[in-house]
């Protein structure tokens, strides 16, 4: 058994390691509602089209490796966030 000051460090090292994954994947949702957000603006105003990709699924695919159905559904997600704006503040 480890002594109880080693018991201490290790529990503080584990909760200090935990808070930080947690704040990265806090961090990476934000990001993904507004990459979500941008794709639909990509979408809407033909911007993919105008980097020369033939849509945004395209865009998404050699940019950023998402399948079509993940961009699809981060259209989708953007879309409802943008109707209602209470909900997309939280995601931010």
């Amino acid at each position: 058994m480890l002594p109880r000051a080693q018991v201490r460090a290790l529990l503080e090292e584990a909760r200090r390691v935990d808070g930080e994954i947690r704040s990265i994947h806090r961090r990476r949702n934000k990001d993904a509602v507004s990459i979500a957000c941008l794709l639909l603006d990509l979408k809407e105003r033909g911007l993919a089209t105008a980097l020369g990709f033939e849509s945004v699924a395209a865009y998404a695919s050699r940019v950023l490796d998402y399948s079509s159905s993940k961009t699809r559904d981060l259209i989708s997600m953007a879309t409802r966030l943008r109707e209602l704006p209470h909900v997309r503040q939280v995601a931010e």
